[in-house]
Parts: C-alpha cells; structure tokens; sequence
C-alpha cells in the first residue's frame, strides 16, 4: 500500500527481485544503514526512487549504487572466502591479521583495492558508481558539498534536493578493476 504522504510514482515498488538485506545501527560508529541488493541487474528500476526518501532525513549522510559481487571480492580478506569460491590467493598482496598466537594468519591486503569500504566515524569510505552525499557526510569529511573541482568531463554532478550532492560516473557501474583509475579519483577528490 502507498505511504498517504507519498505518490504512487514515488514509492518504490518491491518486487522478488528487488529485496532488503540488512537492516541495522552500528553504535561504535555512529552509523544507521539500509542495505538493498537486487536479485537482477536492473530489478529496482529507479535507485533515485529508492534514496528519494532518505534524502529529506536530516540525518542522511550517503548512500551509493555498487555491484554486489564485485564490493564483496574487494573487501574479502580470509583466504579461506577465497578458497571455498575456488579462487587463488596465490597473486594477492597478503599481511598478518595482527592477532596475537595463535589468531595470527595472513589476510589478503585490500588496503588498496579501489572497491575497498572503510568503517569511520559517522560515515563509510566507499566509492560508488552513484553516490548520494549529503551535508552530514561533507561534515564528517571536512570537506565542501558543492562538487567544485571535480571532473565533470567523466562524472555528471547534480543536486537533486537541497544539500544533496550527486555524482554518477558517465561511463557506468563499476564492476571490476578496468574502472580503477576513476573509482580512485572518486576516492581521492572525496576523501583526501
């Protein structure tokens, strides 16, 4: 049933391919998430009807569009993950965990991965290949929300509500490391 306060075109429309995956707060970090992941490409339709109503919340920090598989074989670092998918560790850069014996082991290093997350205070460092920013994430960045200086030549820039940032990569989702050299930019003009 549509929310009363809404239009139908506005209400995002769930189907069996579309579905909510988690749902949670992480308190250490001061972090509130919604995670939704579609079945098939495309099931969602419209990421922008999805975000829509997070947008007005004073509360938004960011959201983004990814590809599942690719962010999860970004951010995997057991080599047992990599093991059980039948894939070789063999050329991954691997360090120690840190634990102390006997937790100790070697971890793949995603420390430079271009689909890497990073869990920070407030917010997560993350590119996508849609991004929603608002002013709470340019607070926690310390940065300007206006999209000055970012290169609009291979990123359409727009604010589709006030204190909304969006920025979308022109050439399409980022699906495996052929997209590295914008997803660091991205990276880098947001976070350093």
């Amino acid at each position: 049933m549509p929310h009363p306060m809404r239009s139908p075109q506005s209400t995002p429309e769930i189907t069996p391919r579309a579905r909510t995956l988690t749902a949670g707060f992480v308190p250490s970090l001061n972090q509130g998430f919604v995670l939704i992941e579609e079945e098939e490409s495309g099931a969602a339709r419209s990421w922008d009807v999805w975000v829509e109503p997070f947008l007005s919340e004073p509360s938004f920090v960011e959201a983004w569009v990814s590809d599942a598989e690719y962010d999860y074989w970004q951010n995997a670092s057991d080599p047992l993950e990599f093991e059980a998918a039948g894939k070789s560790v063999d050329q991954l850069p691997l360090v120690s965990n840190g634990l102390p014996a006997p937790l100790d082991q070697m971890i793949v290093d995603t420390s430079s991965n271009p689909g890497r997350w990073i869990m920070r205070d407030g917010y997560i460092e993350a590119v996508g290949s849609t991004m929603w920013l608002g002013e709470k994430f340019f607070e926690c960045v310390g940065k300007e929300g206006n999209g000055t200086g970012l290169d609009d030549d291979v990123l359409s820039i727009s604010s589709p509500k006030h204190g909304i940032l969006k920025i979308e990569n022109k050439s399409g989702p980022f699906i495996n490391v052929e997209s590295s050299t914008i997803q660091n930019y991205l990276r880098s003009a947001l976070y350093n």
